[in-house]
């Protein structure tokens, strides 16, 4: 994919006046690990929820999803957004929240999230998904679009799209609420600090 040298410009200019840059045009995907998540918050979402782990390895931390939730909540339907890919996250800006100094956040658990959640996985764009809180809804907003026969798949309506995404062993970012906190504690193996 090519970009004209003008538009190549305005898109230089306007990521390098961005705090984290991030791909003009569409994130770069890897073979997710789908016991790994990736997510950027506020300092004080981190402060509140993370503690020392006795005998750890540096900078492994404990990250109590419950608390986070106490930190982030922003009304009925908040959701605690995370992603399989580091780049991604590192470009994710969300000032409008309120917060300042945000930090990235690898966390690392003891199973595949997808099987974990298996069954309460939806896709983000199906109607009413928002609203239901027990389920996890995922999405690849931003990411390069795959075909699953002639069928495009970019923005998901469909479970058939989750389950194909994750099938395919694709990249994508899950949006948990407080009700996941409980499960995501109890598998959770550690979490850390990432450098921007």
């Amino acid at each position: 994919m090519s970009v004209p040298p003008d538009e190549l410009d305005r898109l230089m200019t306007y990521f390098s006046r961005r705090r984290a840059p991030r791909l003009p045009l569409k994130y770069a995907e890897s073979r997710p690990d789908r016991e790994v998540l990736y997510r950027r918050m506020a300092q004080k979402e981190w402060d509140d929820a993370s503690g020392s782990i006795r005998g750890s390895r540096e900078g492994e931390s404990t990250f109590d999803f419950e608390k986070a939730f106490e930190t982030y909540q922003t009304g009925t339907y908040a959701r605690v957004w995370t992603s399989t890919e580091l780049a991604k996250v590192r470009g994710f800006e969300n000032e409008a929240g309120g917060a300042t100094g945000y930090v990235n956040v690898q966390f690392v658990f003891d199973e595949d999230l997808t099987s974990l959640f298996k069954g309460k996985i939806l896709p983000q764009k199906m109607t009413g998904a928002q609203h239901m809180n027990d389920f996890v809804l995922m999405h690849r907003e931003g990411y390069e679009p795959y075909l699953h026969g002639s069928k495009e798949i970019k923005m998901f309506t469909t479970t058939e799209e989750v389950e194909v995404t994750i099938a395919r062993h694709k990249a994508f970012d899950l949006g948990f609420t407080k009700a996941q906190a409980v499960v995501l504690n109890k598998h959770l193996k550690f979490a850390r600090l990432i450098p921007d």
